[in-house]
């Protein structure tokens, strides 16, 4: 039976969610002591902005140099909020992965 999903965010790098934290063999790697590698299943999701393949990441986070400290001050924080058809979404972008997805093709509200 496969264990709850998980969200683990990488050092300047994606969000990884991981759908089934059974670790399974994968096949044709191999350790330099000829062992097999085992990973669990999941997804890497796009954090930077960057990546062409939104919302899963590309690895265009380390092209850019991006930096996933957040910075006190710099208005990530504010989170502006944009109505749809009974929902209102606040757009924050400290924490936002930039795909889109949300807030295309919606109209911005008035706080």
């Amino acid at each position: 039976m496969a264990s709850a999903p998980k969200i683990a965010v990488g050092n300047n790098g994606p969000y990884f969610v991981m759908h089934d934290m059974t670790a399974l063999p994968v096949p044709n790697l191999r350790r330099a002591s000829g062992e097999a590698c085992a990973t669990v299943r999941g997804v890497a999701l796009c954090r930077c902005g960057g990546s062409k393949n939104k919302p899963f990441c590309d690895g265009s986070h380390g092209a850019i140099g991006f930096k996933g400290t957040k910075h006190r001050g710099s208005g990530e924080e504010q989170a502006p909020c944009v109505a749809g058809k009974g929902i209102t979404i606040f757009d924050n972008r400290g924490i936002c992965s930039h795909a889109g997805h949300c807030t295309d093709a919606l109209s911005r509200c008035s706080a």
